[in-house]
């Protein structure tokens, strides 16, 4: 009777833990990065009683997290990929703004340019006509200027866009390492909370730069960044920083701290916001700049060239 009665018991107490569990799931319906839980059982241990094996009710084995861990990377890899193309994205918005606003950009300035050497063309006495050329010259060059000013301005918002995500890369990877060491003194427990901590971290993480993980048998995760650097190594973290660029020292690099110096990184960052922000700066950027120099200076040579072949009001060549 004795059995009976403790195989019953040990049904009732196990039942009572699922129920417990199931009601912590409920609970944190809305709580984000909050992963469901379950409970597994096994059977107790059998009893030999006159040549028999005898059951001992049931269990609780261990209450786990349902998460699949090769959906879990995939998230992250989209994560890493989705928040590339997001910085980009808007970083592209506001250089399309600026370049493609028709009362703004370089096209209607020289167009007036060119309609005003069009009326002087017409009417080459006309001192107003010729007054006015030059003040077309004058604004399109300022307009050039301020382009090349707003464009600058674009490469320095860059710069401390990546500080802050720098800085943050080296806060989540400071607390990693601090979860890290948490998860490794449970001693063999099921740290559910601190893995839910640990996967927000992640994603955070995988939302500035990409990176790589190396699970570990005492519970911990190492995690690379670029070609293998380590950012958090069990229990320790590392750093990133930013140094200038060794050909153009108005560009900010992407660097990692070795504790000997800063290691340039930039060209091996292929996810997250820090790598849409290079990729804009090296690309977009870097391109409508050049063309914009490009255009300034094949317009100056072709207006200069022209106006020496010609001559001005006193019949003197032109300079």
């Amino acid at each position: 009777m004795s059995l009976f009665i403790n195989n019953g018991l040990s049904g009732l107490l196990a039942s009572q833990r699922a129920l417990q569990t199931i009601a912590n799931n409920v609970a944190n319906v809305n709580t984000e990065g909050y992963v469901r839980q379950q409970t597994s059982f096994v059977a107790g241990p059998v009893q030999f009683q006159g040549g028999f094996g005898i059951g001992t009710g049931v269990r609780v084995n261990d209450i786990e997290r349902v998460y699949d861990q090769f959906l879990g990377n995939e998230v992250k890899l989209a994560t890493m990929a989705q928040s590339r193309a997001q910085s980009y994205n808007a970083m592209a918005m506001r250089l399309d703004g600026l370049l493609g606003n028709p009362d703004l950009n370089i096209s209607t300035s020289i167009q007036k340019f060119f309609d005003q050497l069009e009326a002087v063309n017409r009417d080459p006495t006309s001192l107003v006509n010729r007054e006015q050329l030059l003040a077309e010259g004058g604004a399109l060059e300022a307009r050039f200027r301020q382009i090349d000013s707003q464009l600058a301005g674009l490469g320095n918002e860059i710069d401390n866009r990546l500080q802050n995500s720098v800085n943050s890369v080296n806060d989540i990877a400071a607390a990693l390492a601090e979860i890290n060491n948490r998860i490794a003194s449970t001693a063999g427990g099921t740290p559910n909370d601190l893995l839910d901590q640990r996967e927000r971290l992640f994603t955070r993480l995988g939302e500035q730069i990409d990176f790589t993980q190396l699970r570990q048998d005492n519970g911990m995760t190492n995690i690379m960044v670029a070609s293998g650097q380590p950012l958090v190594l069990g229990s320790q973290s590392f750093k990133l920083a930013l140094t200038p660029n060794e050909f153009d020292a108005s560009k900010l690099e992407l660097a990692y701290d070795n504790g000997g110096g800063l290691q340039p990184i930039s060209s091996r960052i292929a996810g997250g916001a820090i790598a849409g922000m290079l990729g804009f700066r090296n690309e977009a950027l870097a391109t409508a700049g050049r063309e914009l120099g490009q255009i300034a200076l094949g317009l100056a040579e072709t207006v200069n060239m022209q106006n020496r072949a010609g001559a001005d009001l006193n019949g003197q060549s032109g300079g």
